[in-house]
């Protein structure tokens, strides 16, 4: 009965702490943190390209499973481990809103309610956003989206996992690396604003 006891307060502890039981390492046979070359042989040639903004990282078109239409998967190259995934986008190949919400109701049954809205006020564009931590201080953000007016969004059903942990991680050694990038971010920060400059008048 004291184990039991012991057992029901650690899975308390779990659900009121933000962490969750369960952590969306992977989907569609694709695994965040693994190391890119085990999957390789699915780049599209001529695809692999550095994110704008996020030099530090790499994004590349892949071929995909049946079930989905397309993919991206985007990999660092500064850390002391280069080349690890760190974030997984697939469009899925069924475009429907049914199919949509059945997505959304499994995962909201795996990983609990959302805990953020992420489409627009006139839901042409639908999106839910988790923020999902681990005990071992892994951070992630998985969208699932579905679009079918928007064209300046991406068309259909899709999901996007982030491992930010890792990319922030990234982020800081690209600015030690850099430090004239560090210095370029910061004079961008202004701290007495040009308020005729940024609002428009006559």
């Amino acid at each position: 009965m004291k184990k039991i006891v012991i057992i029901a307060g650690l899975l308390l502890c779990l659900a009121t702490s933000g962490v969750s039981a369960d952590f969306p390492w992977q989907v569609g046979g694709f695994k965040l943190g693994e190391d890119i070359t085990t999957i390789a042989h699915l780049f599209q040639k001529g695809t692999a390209h550095p994110v704008r903004h996020r030099e530090y990282l790499v994004q590349v078109e892949i071929d995909v499973p049946p079930a989905f239409k397309s993919g991206l998967i985007t990999y660092s190259k500064c850390g002391s481990e280069p080349g690890r995934i760190v974030q997984i986008k697939l469009k899925y190949a069924d475009n429907s809103m049914k199919f949509y919400k059945e997505l959304l109701k499994r995962l909201k049954s795996r990983f609990g309610e959302p805990d953020q809205w992420r489409g627009d006020p006139f839901h042409i564009v639908t999106a839910w956003k988790w923020s999902i931590s681990d005990t071992a201080g892994n951070r992630c953000s998985m969208t699932l989206q579905n679009n079918t007016k928007d064209e300046t969004e991406k068309m259909g059903n899709s999901l996007k996992i982030s491992l930010w942990s890792l990319i922030d991680q990234e982020s800081e050694c690209y600015l030690k690396k850099h430090p004239e990038a560090a210095a370029a971010e910061k004079s961008k920060q202004i701290s007495h604003p040009d308020w005729d400059l940024l609002i428009p008048g006559p």
